[in-house]
């Protein structure tokens, strides 16, 4: 498909996290471009979570996989682009001739609520600027048997199942204190994805301080609340591990 290309150029909306998959692609185009000779022009653009903050561990290439290739952070605080250039000097085999046109005014310690920009969804699970907030903890629940919210019009901000208690599990969850988050009891219905068209119970989760909460431990907690609840999906490897990286997390849990 490249062998005809001079100059592939990539204008994406990164979110900022390990798993969301656009990045890796990007990753395997480089490769590609580099065998068969075609430049890389990347168009950068702010990382809408700031570039200052790093959370989860760094993935074990064990466990690497389309939602994470490389031994990077969950939450990275890299732009696009300099991913790219760190995936080209690092593990590209057949670097390419890439080059990044940065984004103009961005400095590391603003998030996407500090630009004055309009957010356009980069995929169709991420409406809002909040989703990207919640994300890098809210989508291991896709690792566990409950529901993360995809299917509705808050994906990633509600937890549930049709099989949890709504009201008791959102006291259990406040008590633990997490910086900069509360939860609160909340039904749903997911019209795809997970208990599709099932009656589904738990938490929303509210985001208080967003400069202070710690996105990972809070959802984390969250799918590790009540072991009566939370069981493994377990698909080649299980999915919760590729998430995470390792296999550490799971098995101290």
């Amino acid at each position: 498909m490249l062998a005809e290309i001079d100059v592939l150029v990539c204008d994406i909306q990164d979110v900022g996290v390990r798993y969301y998959t656009y990045l890796w692609t990007i990753s395997y185009i480089l490769e590609a471009a580099g065998e068969y000779g075609a430049e890389v022009l990347i168009l950068d653009r702010p990382n809408p979570l700031g570039g200052v903050k790093i959370e989860g561990a760094p993935l074990d290439e064990a466990f690497a996989s389309l939602v994470g290739r490389f031994n990077i952070p969950n939450r990275h605080g890299m732009t696009l682009g300099e991913l790219a250039q760190m995936m080209n000097a690092l593990w590209n085999p057949t670097p390419a001739v890439l080059t990044v046109i940065p984004c103009e005014g961005w400095q590391r310690e603003m998030t996407w609520d500090m630009l004055g920009r309009v957010w356009i969804p980069p995929s169709p699970n991420m409406p809002q600027f909040v989703t990207a907030l919640q994300y890098p903890g809210a989508c291991l629940v896709e690792g566990t048997n409950l529901s993360e919210g995809r299917g509705t019009t808050l994906p990633f901000e509600m937890v549930g199942a049709p099989f949890v208690d709504g009201f008791r599990l959102p006291p259990i969850l406040n008590r633990l204190g997490l910086q900069g988050v509360k939860f609160r009891p909340h039904s749903f219905s997911p019209a795809t994805s997970k208990f599709a068209g099932e009656s589904c119970h738990g938490v929303q989760v509210h985001i208080t301080d967003a400069r202070g909460v710690e996105s990972t431990q809070n959802m984390a907690a969250c799918s590790h609340s009540d072991t009566r609840y939370v069981s493994w999906k377990i698909v080649w490897k299980p999915h919760f591990d590729l998430l995470m990286g390792s296999d550490e997390m799971r098995k101290q849990n």
